[in-house]
């Protein structure tokens, strides 16, 4: 149960930080 929620958690980050790096290359 511990493993789903840290999941989502770095699933969440891991986007974020390729949106971000998305958007300071533009």
């Amino acid at each position: 149960m511990s493993s789903l929620p840290n999941f989502s958690l770095i699933n969440s980050a891991r986007l974020a930080a390729l949106d971000g790096s998305l958007t300071s290359n533009r």
